[in-house]
């Protein structure tokens, strides 16, 4: 018999994670690391100028970071 899983995602914006406290993050970070969870992030990185960095530049668009 199979075991189905459950599948929770929840997605934070950089302004929302800043507005909380730190036990507001400590219970975000301890439920990531439940044993058989997986967590992942995705960041955009910004040269001085704000112009948004590539390691290659032919990806560029395909992350999301245009999505409002």
């Amino acid at each position: 018999m199979d075991k189905k899983q459950s599948v929770i995602t929840e997605t934070f914006t950089r302004e929302q994670l800043l507005k909380m406290d730190a036990d507001d993050l400590a219970a975000l970070v301890g439920k990531a690391n439940r044993p058989g969870s997986s967590s992942f992030g995705q960041a955009v990185v910004r040269k001085a100028d704000g112009s948004i960095k590539y390691d290659n530049p032919e990806r560029a668009g395909t992350y999301g970071e245009n999505d409002n």
